[in-house]
């Protein structure tokens, strides 16, 4: 099978849709078609443990069916969520149109962006979702997406992607660089890496390669997936040989730091890197984290999560999406006591976090939560 033949078909797996039950909280959700699923592949099952799991957001069912509203329940008594008022209730952000499909999610100090990977625009507004913009329209599966110095940039999860950047507010629309099957993005000072499948990370100047120069690349990482950068290097993972992997911005000495199953999203701090793992059993995920140097150090801070993928940390607290039972979790960056922010949401993916609040995408609705 050639690169190209195994492209095609990865695109085809990494675009078919999970449409879950959706139950909402006293805040009212949405009907509508779930988030993008990723490409699987296996790697080596790291250790785990029981996790403590404790739940501020009990969820009663809103318009959904009586037999949402048992799930629902179901759910809350197996520790999924809590019973009774909600301590901090998730809220609508903002609801979408239908088929919109959002799922790229960033905030910075007064706006959150996303993208409608199923009706292919880049959006801004408000935190409180109001003051929307349309940055961008047309786009082929809009996937991966940063802000970063005063630009927002994106990627396509298709056979004709295109990394793109417009200025935060609106204006011309760049082309950066064709990048087809681009699946996640990473912006630094003077580069942009992604990484694309079947089995690549590249590069490019911030200013793009529009003068005909070509990306740089690494080959050899077989469904890599989420990327993310610090001041001195890149990290990413592979979903299918389960790498957690850091590198040089040119994309040399490539090192090895850890191994997991099945690893989705990656972010870090000043001294670690977390990772999610989706695991390759329905209960068998996993967040975990390590030494960011050298990968030493590495400890499991929740197990048993259902198909972990989004992450994202702050001072204190390590958050992610568990697509798999549609809830938003926290854990102290040591690992501890899991807690439950939202229940009842429709295959969330990303995570996002500023001083206040969780962001996320529920089926076509934008919601936070105070974190």
């Amino acid at each position: 099978m050639t690169k190209s033949d195994k492209l095609k078909r990865v695109l085809l797996q990494g675009l078919s849709l999970a449409l879950p039950a959706f139950a909402a909280c006293s805040s009212p959700g949405a009907a509508g078609a779930g988030g993008m699923s990723s490409g699987s592949g296996l790697g080596s099952t790291a250790s785990s443990g029981p996790t403590a799991t404790s739940s501020i957001a009990g969820h009663g069912a809103s318009s959904a069916s009586s037999a949402s509203s048992a799930s629902s329940a179901s759910s809350a008594s197996s520790g999924a969520g809590g019973g009774g008022p909600c301590t901090a209730c998730p809220v609508v952000v903002a609801k979408l149109p239908a088929g919109s499909k959002p799922y790229g999610i960033v905030v910075d100090a007064t706006h959150v962006y996303w993208t409608h990977a199923g009706t292919g625009e880049i959006m801004q507004a408000s935190k409180d979702g109001t003051a929307q913009v349309q940055l961008a329209a047309g786009e082929d599966t809009p996937r991966g997406l940063q802000v970063a110095g005063g630009f927002v940039y994106w990627s396509s999860y298709s056979l004709t992607g295109v990394i793109r950047r417009a200025p935060i507010g609106g204006g011309t629309v760049v082309d950066l660089v064709p990048a087809p099957a681009a699946v996640e993005l990473a912006v630094g000072v003077s580069a942009i890496w992604w990484t694309r499948n079947p089995d690549d990370v590249q590069s490019i100047p911030i200013t793009g390669v529009s003068d005909g120069g070509a990306a740089g690349v690494v080959t050899g990482n077989p469904l890599s997936s989420g990327i993310t950068s610090d001041a001195a290097h890149i990290y990413w993972v592979n979903q299918q040989d389960g790498y957690v992997k850091k590198g040089d911005f040119d994309l040399g000495n490539g090192t090895q730091l850890a191994n997991g199953d099945v690893p989705w999203g990656v972010t870090v701090d000043a001294t670690s890197i977390y990772w999610t793992e989706q695991g390759s059993t329905p209960s068998g995920g996993k967040v975990r984290k390590a030494t960011k140097a050298d990968g030493s150090g590495a400890v499991v801070i929740a197990a048993h999560q259902m198909t972990p993928q989004g992450i994202a940390v702050d001072a204190t607290s390590v958050y992610w999406a568990n697509k798999g039972d549609g809830t938003i979790d926290k854990a102290p960056l040591a690992g501890g006591a899991v807690t439950v922010l939202a229940t009842g949401q429709q295959s969330p993916v990303k995570v996002a976090v500023d001083d206040t609040h969780v962001y996320w995408a529920s089926g076509d609705t934008l919601m936070k939560v105070a974190r």
